[in-house]
């Protein structure tokens, strides 16, 4: 980026990421999520990354790791997910929670009750949040048979 004299933005930083998502690189996404959630300038600076996050970049972290799969992954974008949480300039929608209950739903590791209780548990956040269930957001639950509260 330096040869080319570009200015880091959110829209490279969020192609960036989806580069590294095709490629499963966990180590540059772990890198990118810990830099982005932290107040390190010079390392931004080192990696090439802009400061400011999208909930489009929030939702492309945590879907990264939920579609790479494993429990520590899922950990990863749990949390992301918490830092979303914390973030007054962006709010979760229904992308954010979707991509959360696909990786809880793929996730074998694990067994069911654990990922029903995930589940369930992110689902009263999305509540909290006041953002409606979508279809999208309907089929982990039935796929794992879990009941959907209306």
């Amino acid at each position: 980026m330096k040869k080319l004299k570009l200015k880091p933005d959110t829209h490279i930083n969020n192609m960036r990421i989806r580069g590294w998502i095709e490629a499963k690189d966990v180590y540059e996404l772990r890198n990118v999520s810990r830099i982005l959630n932290s107040k390190m300038r010079k390392q931004r600076k080192k990696y090439g990354l802009c400061p400011q996050k999208t909930i489009e970049t929030y939702n492309l972290l945590i879907n990264g790791f939920a579609q790479i799969g494993g429990s520590d992954r899922m950990e990863e974008a749990e949390k992301v997910m918490e830092h979303l949480l914390m973030d007054r300039y962006s709010r979760p929608n229904n992308e954010t929670f979707c991509a959360l209950f696909r990786g809880y739903m793929n996730l074998k590791e694990r067994d069911h009750e654990y990922r029903a209780e995930m589940m369930l548990f992110w689902l009263c956040k999305m509540r909290d949040f006041k953002i409606k269930p979508n279809v999208e957001i309907v089929k982990p639950f039935t796929h794992m048979k879990i009941y959907f509260p209306s």
